[in-house]
């Protein structure tokens, strides 16, 4: 990403073109901007200022889908190395409402993470807000509709040893949050509660899991997604 934060920290008119840089995918061509967008790829007629990018690249702006700006900010750091958007997989409800990040970056939110009581993050590292505890079915329902109405675009739950949640709660979180038209994300990093997530119909894994995953869990998991958080919490060995 450094080439995209060279011209990034050039100054700029509103109009310009970018010259013989190599756009991956496509090739050598001239890209003409106005006003912040792309607006012809190929060969453009000159007129504009010009940037001269030579042996230099260019490449789309890339998509964080798993960081915490409420617990490690970092949004300008990001838009200068070209992240142009972020899945913030849990922070306190107070920044659903004020936002941690510049205006310029496209942050999907989950806010906290709808967990049991004393259930992960609470007793360690996300004990300031970054879980937002329930007691069964009912209760969690309502908790997707409160981080729905707090401006959510995605719910994010533990699935983990006790105390977690149980399935029909997992289940009544999944179902609430499909009726608003919102995926579920799950942190889940072992086999176990992997299967336990894609039973509960569960959109999404947080993370890549921690261990191998046994062939039916991989079958359960089939069509869906998970992100590869690689060195977020370790892992066994790479078999071959």
């Amino acid at each position: 990403m450094r080439e995209v934060a060279a011209i990034e920290a050039e100054p700029r008119a509103g109009h310009f073109v970018i010259r013989g840089a190599e756009i991956v995918g496509v090739g050598v061509a001239d890209v003409e901007v106005k006003d912040g967008r792309i607006a012809a790829i190929g060969k453009v007629a000159a007129g504009p200022p010009e940037l001269q990018r030579a042996g230099r690249w260019i490449v789309p702006a890339a998509i964080d889908s798993h960081v915490h700006l409420s617990y490690l900010p970092g949004g300008r750091r990001m838009l200068d190395g070209g992240v142009a958007a972020a899945v913030d997989l849990a922070a306190p409800l107070t920044a659903l409402r004020e936002g941690e990040a510049p205006s310029e970056l496209v942050v999907l939110p989950s806010g906290p993470m709808i967990t049991a009581r004393g259930g992960y993050p609470t007793r360690d590292w996300g004990s300031d807000g970054y879980g937002l505890e329930v007691d069964g079915p009912a209760a969690a329902t309502q908790a997707v509709e409160t981080l729905a109405a707090a401006g959510a675009k995605l719910i994010k739950v533990p699935v983990t040893d006790a105390p977690t949640l149980p399935l029909a709660t997992l289940k009544a979180i999944v179902t609430a949050a499909h009726a608003r038209g919102l995926k579920v994300a799950a942190h889940a990093l072992f086999d176990r509660h992997a299967r336990t997530a894609a039973e509960a119909g569960i959109d999404l894994l947080a993370h890549v899991p921690v261990e191998p995953l046994q062939a039916r869990t991989v079958e359960a998991w089939a069509g869906r997604a998970a992100i590869s958080t690689l060195s977020a919490f370790g892992g066994g060995a790479v078999e071959t």
